[in-house]
């Protein structure tokens, strides 16, 4: 679900593009009174003029990095909104043998002072999607990352990263993703 106020179009029924991104679907909706205008076999998402729009999202979803900087660094990622953690964050957070208890305590402390929550993985259909239009950038995507962001476009929330890779792939597909 998309953010209140949020602006959006939906490539190939998975794929969530941000005002100003371009893509070639094969289909296209517009949601929240954006619009589209079809260039050289393109298309460009054009925001409209809503006032209020801008307003910050309560939730952000974090991938891994930004939860081991947040849970064992201390560093303040959040910036007052509420973390979302996807199934994918969890396992690779919890993998290293030295956090295996961690769930059970900062994790799961962190999630309930910050009243976060967990959310599924993003769907295989989306994940491949997001690695083909990876492919089609020239880029690479990893399965974790797409299924992260995966989670995150059907959430509607901006990503929290540090991983240059996947924040710089977000930004070429025009998805909000903020690092830390």
């Amino acid at each position: 679900m998309l953010p209140e106020g949020s602006v959006a179009v939906i490539l190939d029924s998975a794929l969530v593009a941000r005002p100003g991104a371009t893509g070639s679907p094969s289909s296209l909706t517009v949601t929240h009174g954006a619009r589209a205008q079809r260039g050289a076999g393109s298309w460009t998402v054009v925001a409209p003029e809503v006032p209020g729009v801008m307003n910050p999202p309560q939730h952000v979803l974090l991938d891994t990095t930004a939860v081991i900087a947040q849970v064992e660094r201390g560093a303040e990622v959040l910036r007052g909104r509420r973390p979302v953690l996807s199934t994918t964050v969890v396992k690779q957070f919890i993998r290293d043998p030295n956090r295996r208890n961690v769930l059970s305590d900062e994790l799961r402390g962190f999630l309930s002072t910050s009243r976060g929550k967990l959310v599924p993985d993003g769907t295989e259909a989306t994940v491949g999607q997001l690695q083909a239009r990876a492919q089609e950038l020239g880029r690479s995507l990893s399965t974790t990352d797409a299924r992260i962001g995966g989670a995150a476009i059907r959430e509607g929330l901006p990503v929290i990263t540090s991983d240059k890779r996947f924040r710089n792939f977000l930004r070429a597909i025009g998805y909000p993703v903020e690092g830390h």
